[in-house]
């Protein structure tokens, strides 16, 4: 197999870095406010150096994701899993109230959802 044909199957993959514009947490400086954080900033800025001196938080990520990835991907998979479940909640919450105020029940269009805070209060008058 020719070394062409074999990056034709295993594409380079693009090096992402970290924008410093997108979030401004990332520029921001590490405080020193605890024993773990001393010391793994000690850590990142020896590994880093920085010209300033200064460590951020976006190098304290970037240490991560190169030296453990694991841990940091577990943190993001959870943060993943919790926003698509509250995208799915608002949605569901969003179709929901769109129906109520068009006079239609919800339960006639999803006869397995459960009946909103709103509908218990109102079957109780």
């Amino acid at each position: 197999m020719s070394e062409e044909n074999n990056n034709e199957n295993n594409p380079e993959l693009p090096e992402t870095r970290l924008d410093e514009n997108e979030n401004p947490d990332i520029a921001k400086e590490v405080e020193l406010d605890n024993e773990l954080k001393s010391w793994f900033i000690e850590y990142v800025g020896k590994r880093m150096e920085p010209e300033d001196g200064v460590v951020t938080v976006g190098m304290v990520v970037q240490t991560f994701a190169e030296e453990f990835p694991e841990f940091l991907m577990v943190v993001a998979e959870e943060n993943w899993i919790r926003g698509y479940r509250q995208g799915v909640a608002d949605s569901e919450e969003g179709v929901r109230r769109a129906l109520e105020q068009t006079g239609t029940d919800p339960r006639d269009v999803f006869p397995n959802s459960e009946p909103s805070a709103e509908d218990e209060s109102s079957d109780e008058e």
